[in-house]
C-alpha cells in the first residue's frame, strides 16, 4: 500500500496474556486535547483484543496509520500483523478512538 511504512510484527514486550505466563503492562491512553484532525497523516497506537497461546485472550498494542477522521473517531489502516490470532491483518481498515490512542509517532 502506498505510504505504508510497516512495522511487520510487534515487539513481544507489546504482548499481554492474560491467562498465561506471560504478562506485560499494558501502556496506559495518552491524554490529548488535540483536536482529532491533528493526527491524520500520522501513525498512532492503539490495544487490540487476539486470542493468545492456549486460546488465551490477549492484547496486542499495534500501529495505525490515520487518513481520516470520522466524528468523533480516526480512521486508517492497520500497520502490524498481529503475533497471535485475530481478526485482522496489516492492510485492514481500523478505528481508533480518542481514549484508545497509547502513542503518536509525529
Amino acid at each position: 500500500m502506498k505510504g505504508m511504512i510497516h512495522m511487520a510484527r510487534e515487539h513481544p514486550s507489546n504482548i499481554q496474556v492474560f491467562c498465561g505466563k506471560h504478562r506485560s503492562a499494558a501502556p496506559k491512553p495518552i491524554a490529548t486535547d488535540r483536536p482529532l484532525s491533528s493526527f491524520v497523516g500520522k501513525f498512532v497506537k492503539r490495544a487490540f483484543a487476539v486470542i493468545g497461546p492456549d486460546g488465551c485472550p490477549a492484547t496486542e498494542h499495534m500501529w495505525v496509520r490515520v487518513d481520516r477522521v470520522a466524528g468523533t473517531h480516526l480512521l486508517g489502516v492497520l500497520d502490524n500483523d498481529p503475533v497471535f490470532k485475530a481478526v485482522f491483518k496489516a492492510g485492514d481498515r481500523v478505528t481508533v478512538g480518542r481514549h484508545e490512542i497509547e502513542g503518536v509517532l509525529e
